[in-house]
This record gives C-alpha cells, sequence and structure tokens, in this order.
C-alpha cells in the first residue's frame, strides 16, 4: 500500500524536475532522430507551459536533418595553417591568430557553409518564435531560485563531496544538486550522505521515461549542459566536481555583475582560434577592417595600439581576429565553473545545446582541436551569436604546480578571481579612460598590452589584489585511489612534498592538508563511505595501500604546514 508521503514525494519530485527533464532530454534529441518521434504526443497533451515547451521541441525533432561532416583533413590547408595551441600572449596572438591563418587552418566548402548556415538559421528562428509566443517559460520551468550544480557518477561523486564540503567549510548555504548519469546511478551510500550537507543527488530517471535514457546517446561533454537544464535552480552556479571553492561565493549572486549580464564566463590560458567560418555559419557579421580591442584592452581607443600604416591586407595577416568587431572576445573559456540565470539565458542555453549536439561541428569551428576542446566555448559563442549579455571576468586566471626532480613544471590547479571585483575594476578603468580619451588616442608603438593594461587596469591601485574565487585542480585530481597508485607528490627517494604553494593566492587556507584528511576520514575510518567507483577495491590490499599513503601524506603536510605558510610570510 503506497503511503502519501510516498505519492506526494513522487508528485513533487515529477512537478520540479520533469519540465526541465524533458527539455534537456528532447533538445539532446535535436536533429539525431530525424523523423522518427520520441515521444508520444499524450505525454504533452496538457495545457501547460512545459507542454507547449515540448510541442515546440518534438516539431522541431520532425522537421530536422542531420549535418553531415567530412573528415577533417578535407578542412585544412596544411601549407599554410599554423595549427596546434594558441598561447594567450602578444607575441603568439598576432600572426597565428590573424584571419589568414584561422580560416587557412579549417575553411568550409561552399555547400557546408550554407549546410550549417542554414540549420543554424532556421533553428534560431523556430526558438524566437517560441519564447516570443511563450514569454513565461523560462521562469515556469523551474522550480526553485538559486543553488550550486555539479555532475557526479563514477570518480565524480568522490569529487563533488569534496567540493561540497569545501562550499560548507567556506561557510555557504546554498542548496547543492548533485546530477548522476544514467550509467553511474546505485551510490546510494553517498546520496544519503549528502543530506547532511544540505546538498542531494538528482537521477535522470527520476525525470526521464526509462526508454528515453536507453534511445539517447549521452557523451561526457554533453553531461554540463543537461544538468544546467535539469536541474531545478532558475540561478545557477556550476562547478566541475574538481572545482574547489576559496570563498564563500553565495552573494555572487546579488551582486550587479550577475544581475545586469545573467551570464559570467571566467577566461582560459589559451588564445581564440575559432574560424572565420563559424561566424559565416551562424551570421555574425564580422568587421574585418576595424579593430575594437587588443586583448582584454577594450578600453583603450584602438588608435593607441593599431599602426595606422597597416593596410586592410595588413589586418588580415598580423591582428588576431578576436581583436576585430563582431567576434568573441579573448581569450578562451574555463568552463570549470559557470554562473547563469536561466531565466534571462534559457535561449542561450538552448543554442550552447544545438552546438553540443552537433559537438563534430561546433567544436572543431570554435577550438580547431587545440588544448580543452569540447563544451568550453559553446556558452559564450551562443551568448554572442543571439547579442545576450554576459560578462568575462578580465584577470587572467593563476596556476598552482610544483617543479619535479627533473626540473620539469607540473600545473595542478588553475586559480579564478572574483567577477564582481574584477567587474569594478574595469569598469572604473573604463570611467578614466572616458576621461581621458585624448592623452592615449594616438598611435604609441611602446605600447604594451601586459604592462598598460594588465598590470596598471587590472590591478587595484591601493595594493590589494582581486580575490581568488575557486581553484580547479584538474590535474592532478583529488581522487585517492589514482593519488596513491601513481605516488603522487612523493619523489623517487619517496620522500612526500607539497604539490600546492600558492598560499598567497588562497590567503593561508592549505587545500592540499583540508583534501586529504577529508578523503581519509571518509574512505579510511571503520565503516568507510562507500561508492560504486570503488565496489571492486574496498577491502584489497590496495584500498590498504592508499589509505596509508593518505595517513603518510597528512602527517608530512601536517609537519611543514606552518613552515609552508611561513615562507610566504603568512600568519
Amino acid at each position: 500500500m503506497l503511503s502519501f508521503g510516498y505519492v506526494r514525494r513522487k508528485l513533487l519530485r515529477h512537478r520540479i524536475y520533469l519540465i526541465a527533464g524533458l527539455l534537456a532530454y528532447f533538445i539532446l534529441s535535436f536533429c539525431f532522430f530525424g523523423r522518427q518521434g520520441l515521444i508520444s504526443s499524450r505525454l504533452y497533451a496538457a495545457d501547460t507551459p512545459g507542454s507547449k515547451l515540448f510541442r515546440f521541441l518534438y516539431d522541431a525533432v520532425q522537421r530536422c536533418e542531420p549535418i553531415k561532416r567530412p573528415g577533417v583533413g578535407t578542412l585544412r590547408d596544411s601549407k599554410r595553417c599554423q595549427g596546434g595551441d594558441l598561447p594567450f600572449n602578444p607575441i603568439d596572438l598576432s600572426s597565428k591568430g590573424s584571419y589568414e591563418n584561422l580560416d587557412s587552418c579549417l575553411h568550409l566548402t561552399d555547400g557546408q557553409l550554407k549546410n550549417l548556415k542554414s540549420k543554424h538559421s532556421e533553428f534560431l528562428g523556430r526558438l524566437r518564435k517560441f519564447l516570443a509566443n511563450n514569454k513565461r517559460i523560462s521562469v515556469d520551468s523551474f522550480a526553485n531560485e538559486t543553488g550550486i550544480v555539479t555532475v557526479g557518477g563514477g570518480k565524480f561523486s568522490v569529487l563533488s563531496l569534496i567540493m561540497i564540503e569545501m562550499l560548507r567549510e567556506k561557510g555557504s548555504q546554498l542548496p547543492v544538486e548533485v546530477i548522476i548519469p544514467p550509467s553511474d546511478e546505485g551510490d546510494a551510500d553517498f546520496c544519503a550522505a549528502l543530506a547532511d550537507l544540505n546538498a542531494k543527488c538528482v537521477f535522470f530517471s527520476d525525470m526521464i521515461p526509462e526508454k528515453l535514457i536507453e534511445q539517447i546517446p549521452i557523451k561526457g561533454y554533453q553531461f554540463k549542459i543537461i544538468a544546467l537544464l535539469i536541474s531545478s535552480f532558475k540561478k545557477v552556479l556550476f562547478l566541475d566536481a574538481d572545482n574547489l571553492p576559496l570563498v564563500n561565493p553565495d552573494q555572487i549572486f546579488e551582486q550587479p555583475v550577475f544581475l545586469q549580464t545573467g551570464l559570467v564566463i571566467w577566461p582560459d590560458i589559451w588564445g581564440r582560434v575559432t574560424s572565420p567560418a563559424f561566424y559565416q555559419s551562424a551570421g555574425v557579421e564580422v568587421d574585418l577592417n576595424t579593430r575594437v580591442r587588443y586583448m582584454g584592452d577594450d578600453i583603450s581607443p584602438a588608435s593607441r595600439f593599431h599602426d595606422p600604416k597597416w593596410t586592410s591586407s595588413d589586418i588580415l595577416s598580423l591582428v588576431p581576429l578576436h581583436d576585430l568587431g563582431g567576434t568573441i572576445p579573448d581569450p578562451t573559456s574555463e568552463s570549470g565553473q559557470l554562473l547563469v540565470d536561466k531565466t534571462k539565458h534559457l535561449s542561450t542555453l538552448l543554442l550552447a545545446a544545438y552546438y553540443n549536439f552537433h559537438s563534430e561541428w561546433y567544436f572543431r569551428l570554435l577550438s580547431q582541436g587545440t588544448s580543452g576542446e569540447g563544451d568550453k566555448e559553446t556558452f559564450i559563442a551562443a551568448a554572442h551569436v543571439l547579442k545576450e549579455p554576459y560578462y568575462q571576468v578580465k584577470t587572467r586566471l593563476a596556476i598552482d604546480g610544483f617543479f619535479d626532480e627533473d626540473n620539469s613544471f607540473h600545473g595542478i590547479c588553475l586559480y579564478q578571481f572574483n567577477p564582481q571585483q574584477d567587474y569594478e575594476q574595469h569598469a572604473y578603468a573604463k570611467r578614466w579612460m572616458a576621461e581621458h580619451l585624448q592623452e592615449y588616442a594616438t598611435y604609441d608603438p611602446s605600447y604594451d598590452v601586459e604592462k598598460d593594461f594588465y598590470d596598471k587596469w587590472m590591478k587595484p591601485s591601493n595594493g590589494e589584489s582581486i580575490d581568488a574565487m575557486f581553484g580547479h585542480a584538474s590535474f592532478h585530481k583529488f581522487e585517492p585511489l589514482a593519488l596513491a597508485r601513481e605516488r603522487i607528490y612523493v619523489d623517487r627517494s619517496g620522500r612526500h612534498f607539497r604539490g600546492f604553494k600558492r598560499y598567497d593566492i588562497t590567503k593561508g587556507f592549505d587545500i592540499e592538508l583540508f583534501n586529504y584528511k577529508l578523503l581519509h576520514r571518509k574512505l579510511c575510518s571503520a565503516r568507510p563511505l562507500k561508492f560504486k567507483f570503488y565496489e571492486s577495491t574496498m577491502h584489497t590490499k590496495e584500498w590498504s595501500d592508499m589509505c596509508r599513503y593518505l595517513a603518510e601524506h597528512i602527517r608530512y603536510l601536517h609537519n611543514t604546514h606552518h613552515l609552508a605558510l611561513s615562507a610566504q610570510n603568512i600568519p
């Protein structure tokens, strides 16, 4: 016999998640299944905001045709293209980031471009018409106001636990939803433990009919857009599971940088290599004759750094494409953290989803096979194409890491900085420059963007630095079994050493010690927390070895904690 409480929970679960969940899956299915039709019309027969959304998406599925992409070699002029990663610095950005080079590295045929442009335009037309006729759809589709979202499953459930514990350590009170993919369900012990942390697992199967889950092929890079769409929050801070909050992020939702834009994006270390073909296929007009910035410097007049002797041909070959009018600004995005208001940016997320579902085309168009190619550029690209507001943090990320015994540097953590402080600093610089424009209007061949913009304008004049907000510890991740197997942070002689060293950035917080202690407490106690990921390993010698490794490293970190901080004059 079903209890009233059980029935109420089931109804509430469906009311909160079904609309957003089916939305994600319909979009994920978009253009993959042609005219087969994924869902019977009876599933969206009710006249609700969600049902209108389903009708639109179901109709789009019926009308869409796949976009076929040829092999990579047919798109590249190997004789002219300077391919590979493009460091975000003035020297490399010049010719390697120019229109001519980026166009040589990925140049579409007329037929390919026509096909992409037609499908893109068709999708935008249907999306705009639908949203115009259903103005409350983005408000009514998400039940809860504000929260933090991550993707768990497998080792990422272990990592998400660390991330959530650090959120609570820093004072965050916001609820957290850990989205669990279908293949990774079954972490009952982990999910139960989240209740004490004001967090919960959200399973695909709680929201989506099982038959749909079985039909839809989902890949790793698509999980983020799905998680954003099926989470119950209107306003979301998305954090990768290996991203560690260094401060309480709760106030960011109430600050002008977010209230005025609804979308905040953080920078990566690479320059942008987005192909001109992307802008052409998306119907974005690029002014190939007009420079509007120099890397991040969009406050100085272009006449300050643009040589007046340069011809149109020089601009195409010497000026970074993404310094020109109409393009997405440099640098690339580091999407280990993303802040978005879904009520303002539902169209952005749906277009980003479109790019993700046609990943074979759009990942390549946006990143050209460079480091981190994946979904990370789809969010800023979608907002840019739709001319929706967004703020791209100017402060350049910082790297933490160590030198090994061969004097090779190992970067293990990327630090990202407070967007509101960055926003205020940039606004101050912009106001000052507007009042002194004539002083900087003349071409200055000695202009140095590092010195004249990043060092002068994007650092507060009072000597204080903009605060670090997140540490994205993507390599090495705090997955203890892998750390123990590879004896990470142990040299060839068996001596332990510290990997994290930027206590000036973390303001004395010992990330390494906190996380190793947490892992040992959760996994090596008399009653360890159970994870599906560790089912075959627990109660083995390898597990005992892992616990011994954790204990040894904790002992070393404890003994060196004060010395490490005092070396940087941190009390």
